[in-house]
Parts: C-alpha cells; structure tokens; sequence
C-alpha cells in the first residue's frame, strides 16, 4: 500500500504525464487480483453505504487528524465487513513541492499523531493493525534515510 513516488512539482500537463506514466508501471508490475488486507489509508477509500449505515461515521474523538482510518478499518471488520485493495489502482496522496505551508501544516499536526494514537490504544488495544501500522512506519522513516 506504500509505493514511493517523486513529489509533483506542479499540476502540469507534463507533472500528469508523468504520474500517469509512473501509474502504469505499477500496474504492469502488480497482481492482477484484488486482496483481502487488515488496514487502507482513508486518502484511497471507496466505501458501500451500507458499511457507513451500519457503523456510522468516523469517530470524531480523531479530530483534526490521525488514527481515525485505522480505527474505522477495525470497526468495519469486527461488523464482518473485509478491507478489499486493488493492487492495478495507484493513488498518488502527496503534496506539491512548491506547496508553501506544508511545513507549518505538519508542524501543527505532529502533536496529534501521537495524542490520536494513546486514544486508539485506549479505544481498540494493541490490536495487529497498531504492529502493522508501525512497520508501515519504519519503513517510511528507513526510506527517508535512504535519500
């Protein structure tokens, strides 16, 4: 579900192009069958409605950020519902370079990281999304480190 890609520097017919070109890569690579998966970013959700009849909406103790997916991935699976990713469907959830109060954005949200994150203990246990979720991590901080 994580697949690094270079930051767009724009919206540019050109910036798209290569997106699209980057997209198709993937999917040349990738199985072509659907599998059953324990957690999926919120940013790349299609949900049925009636998941969203059944267990409501996300939890707005989550509120402004974090956590929240993760803790209605949990909730949809204890209602018998499964968490279906489409390995062909590349979604690009990043930022523009030129973005310019990106740093200030992530400087105001980092505190809720870790504040959302005791709430979901709190919530759900040391569940093995929590154990997925930080692997998930660690390779994100490993391939920052690698740059």
């Amino acid at each position: 579900q994580r697949i690094f890609f270079k930051v767009l520097n724009s919206y540019s017919d050109e910036e798209i192009r290569r997106i699209d070109e980057f997209a198709k890569k993937i999917r040349s690579t990738a199985p072509n069958r659907e599998k059953e998966v324990n957690l999926l970013s919120a940013s790349f959700w299609g949900l049925r409605r009636d998941l969203v009849q059944n267990i409501g909406f996300l939890d707005e103790k989550f509120y402004p950020a974090y956590w929240e997916d993760l803790d209605y991935a949990i909730r949809a699976k204890r209602a018998g519902y499964k968490l279906i990713l489409d390995p062909q469907t590349f979604v690009y959830h990043g930022k523009i370079n030129n973005f310019g109060y990106g740093k200030v954005f992530l400087d105001h949200f980092k505190p809720f990281f870790f504040i959302n994150m005791g709430r979901f203990l709190l919530k759900n246990g040391p569940t093995d999304i929590v154990k997925e979720m930080a692997n998930w991590y660690i390779g994100l901080f490993k391939e920052k480190i690698l740059r």
